[in-house]
């Protein structure tokens, strides 16, 4: 809904895609990587390795499309064992540029994950700062995450800086000049 609500605030930004976590796209298959939109399968040996997002958008501005996965952090698990179980899928999705599947047209994606507290978003930015693909990553505490605020706040953290906003004025088309 914030999302859907924040693309309605204004022109510059498109939401292309929307998908959650159990998209369906084959309600006959039993597998989960053929039933539902976002569960993939990167690695299936030594060791199977899913990467199964809870939410992904699109989002484009003029020519340039990025995905966004979604991951709700809710703190039912220590933002170590989170990050440790989650980074992998994400690595080998991007790695094996598996994401083009759900977004064939974005130039890359990024992973939002939004927590409950700006406690525990901060504690999983530095129990993921040292995982592979953690520049993949963006942070943004649920208090912050608003459809006022969502695209052009200064509410979004990597594993290293932050807050910026998530789509940054500069990739903004220019205004019109105005008559007068």
């Amino acid at each position: 809904m914030t999302v859907k609500q924040a693309i309605a605030r204004q022109t510059a930004v498109v939401l292309a895609d929307l998908y959650f976590e159990h998209t369906v796209v084959n309600a006959d298959a039993d597998d989960p990587a053929k039933r539902y939109k976002l569960y993939s399968i990167v690695e299936d040996l030594p060791n199977r390795i899913v990467c199964a997002p809870d939410g992904s958008f699109e989002l484009q501005v003029q020519q340039f499309r990025r995905a966004y996965y979604l991951e709700l952090e809710r703190g039912t698990d220590t933002p170590q064992r989170a990050a440790a179980k989650k980074s992998p899928g994400y690595h080998g999705l991007f790695k094996r540029e598996l994401w083009k599947r759900h977004y064939p047209l974005s130039a890359d994606f990024r992973v939002l994950c939004i927590t409950l507290t700006r406690t525990w978003r901060d504690a999983f930015r530095k129990a993921m700062k040292d995982k592979a693909g953690a520049d993949l990553w963006f942070f943004v505490s649920l208090d912050e995450l608003k459809p006022e605020t969502f695209l052009h706040t200064p509410i979004i953290y990597t594993c290293a800086e932050g807050p910026r906003p998530l789509i940054r004025p500069e990739a903004l088309p220019a205004a019109p000049p105005q008559q007068g």
